[in-house]
């Protein structure tokens, strides 16, 4: 059986493999499987974000935390990722219609970079202290349960 934090490593790892298709699909030259792969990944991102706000943030807000860990930070970095996935959905729609050159291709990436840097360090953050705090406070199994409940609205009960 997976232990809590693994259970939110591996959504974390397959958030960020989505994103990457996307990235391929660009490479590929493949505009419109690229923003359909930008519109799943989307969805499934702010599904996480707010069920991890609803199972996780509520009751980690209620623990005594340095500052630079509180549940205001996370939320503040859920904030701010929405913001960079915005500026990434605006970039790929002003690109449909278009004949995607090798060089507006590096370009789109390369605006991409800053918003996945974002995100991968959001995550670790929240697999180094989230996860760990959680586990101590609530127990492993219920922090499992918590991470498995946060996993189903991600991928299974997120919006369409």
């Amino acid at each position: 059986m997976e232990r809590a934090s693994q259970v939110l490593c591996a959504m974390h790892a397959r958030l960020l493999e989505e994103f990457e298709l996307q990235q391929h699909a660009w490479i590929e030259r493949e505009a419109q499987l690229a923003a359909a792969r930008l519109a799943s990944f989307a969805r499934h991102l702010r599904a996480h974000a707010l069920a991890e706000h609803a199972e996780l943030l509520r009751g980690y807000a209620t623990f005594e935390c340095e500052r630079r860990d509180s549940a205001q930070v996370f939320e503040a970095e859920h904030e701010r990722v929405e913001q960079l996935l915005r500026r990434v959905e605006g970039d790929v729609a002003s690109a449909q219609g278009l004949a995607p050159s090798a060089a507006s291709i590096l370009a789109r990436i390369e605006r991409q970079a800053t918003f996945k840097h974002l995100l991968e360090h959001h995550f670790l953050r929240e697999e180094r202290v989230l996860a760990p705090r959680l586990e101590l406070e609530w127990g492993e199994a219920a922090a499992r349960a918590a991470f498995e409940r946060v996993r189903e609205l991600t991928f299974v009960a997120g919006p369409a």
